[in-house]
């Protein structure tokens, strides 16, 4: 159970203020004593601050998988207000070069 332990920390650790909601984990083989672990977290889906991971813990030396699962989250709100404005920032970024290359090609049409 040591290894389920490893994905609310990791969370905690890079998101502080996160809540962790919930996790489930498949076990599908042991860690041995002195065996170096590496624990990983993906994004699978987002949606508004709700995050779900998927999440795997494995052998450092031959990657074999010991835990595999899913993390849900809640992520504090300046960091996905972060989110919204660098979409929203995005947005008016290429709708700036859409009218911009409209204005061009109509300039091109009247030279």
């Amino acid at each position: 159970m040591l290894m389920a332990s490893l994905f609310p920390a990791i969370i905690g650790s890079h998101f502080p203020g996160a809540l962790y909601l919930s996790q489930t984990l498949k076990f599908k083989a042991p860690a041995l004593v002195g065996e170096s672990l590496e624990a990983r977290l993906t994004v699978e889906r987002s949606s508004g601050s709700r995050v779900t991971f998927q999440t795997l813990c494995c052998r450092a030396d031959s990657g074999r998988v010991l835990v595999e699962g899913a993390a849900l989250a809640i992520m504090p709100r300046q960091l996905t207000q972060g989110a919204e404005a660098a979409a929203a920032e995005a947005a008016a970024a290429a709708a700036r070069a859409a009218a911009a290359a409209a204005a061009a090609a109509a300039a091109r049409g009247k030279a």
